[in-house]
């Protein structure tokens, strides 16, 4: 099945897709891994959102990216029924593509969960200082630069 892959600014997002994607975050991060968090924090409305989705508008993977400096890549998922199946890369290579082409020569980061940080080495990132604890889940701090 094609999925399309959409980088939207946060006054952009369709509700249905906002909807969509925060219930694919808490399911994800909170149901499904048994983590109690605040994932409504403030930064979605001044983020940008890489969303994947069916034809049929399921929202099946997403990340946001926050404008700060360096630009922080965040929050990435996908659905369980749809790992190992390439949509956490194409998020990725989409959101550094849309960071690449309106910041160009910008850094990038993101606290990787420390078992998929080879993910984002083959996409770049570097890791960077000592695994820590957040949210109860190893995580490496890793950055690429340009």
């Amino acid at each position: 099945m094609t999925l399309t892959y959409t980088c939207y600014r946060f006054d952009a997002l369709p509700p249905t897709v906002l909807y969509r994607l925060l219930a694919l975050r808490i399911d994800v991060f909170g149901i499904a891994a048994g983590l109690l968090y605040q994932d409504l924090d403030g930064l979605d409305e001044t983020a940008w959102h890489v969303v994947a989705q069916t034809p049929e508008g399921e929202v099946v993977g997403c990340l946001r990216v926050l404008l700060t400096d360096p630009k922080t890549i965040g929050r990435v998922v996908t659905h369980p029924d749809w790992r190992h199946q390439g949509v956490a890369t194409r998020l990725m290579e989409v959101a550094i593509d849309e960071i690449e082409r309106v910041y160009p020569g910008a850094v990038m980061m993101l606290n990787a969960r420390t078992f998929a940080k080879g993910l984002y080495a083959k996409l770049g990132f570097k890791e960077v200082g000592d695994e820590f604890i957040e949210v109860g889940v190893p995580h490496i701090r890793m950055e690429r630069h340009p």
